[in-house]
C-alpha cells in the first residue's frame, strides 16, 4: 500500500457498480464546485489515497468487503460511509451516513476502517482534518 516513485498500486479489478459510479460522479462534482470556491481563496488540497482519489479508495474498499449473510440476494444495496482523514493521514470517525441494513453498515464500516494511510488534506500548506464520504456497494 505504499506509493513508490509516484506509481499507484494496482487494486483487484472490481467493477464500480452503476449506483456507486453515479454517486462518485456526484461527489466529484461537489468537490470540484467546493474546490473552485475554496482553492482560489484558501489553497485547499484534498486528501489523496495512495496517490489517487476517492475512486481509487472506493475500488480498494470493494476489494476489502466481507459480505455478511443477507436475504436480499440479487439486489444491489448501497451504504454511504463518512470518515475523517486526519492530519497524520489516518482514517478516523468512520460511520454509516445512509444505508439500508445494520449488517451491511457494519461490513462497510469495517472495510473503510482498514484503510491504509492517506496523504492528508491541506489548506495554505498546513495539514488539515478533512471529512470524506464514500459509497460502498454490495452486489448481493
Amino acid at each position: 500500500g505504499v506509493v513508490i516513485d509516484g506509481i499507484k498500486p494496482e487494486y483487484p479489478k472490481v467493477d464500480l457498480r452503476y449506483k456507486q459510479e453515479s454517486f462518485l460522479n456526484e461527489l466529484e462534482n461537489t468537490w470540484e464546485e467546493r474546490n473552485l470556491m475554496i482553492a482560489t481563496r484558501v489553497g485547499f488540497v484534498r486528501p489523496k489515497f495512495q496517490g489517487g482519489d476517492i475512486r481509487d479508495f472506493a475500488l480498494w474498499v470493494n476489494s476489502q468487503l466481507v459480505y455478511p449473510e443477507h436475504e436480499s440476494v440479487g439486489k444491489e444495496l448501497v451504504v454511504v460511509v463518512e470518515f475523517t482523514v486526519l492530519k497524520d493521514g489516518t482514517v478516523s470517525g468512520v460511520r454509516p451516513l445512509y444505508s439500508v441494513d445494520p449488517a451491511l453498515n457494519d461490513a462497510a464500516v469495517e472495510a473503510v476502517s482498514k484503510s491504509p494511510q492517506w496523504t492528508p488534506g491541506e489548506q495554505n500548506g498546513e495539514k488539515k482534518n478533512v471529512r470524506m464520504t464514500v459509497p460502498v456497494v454490495f452486489d448481493l
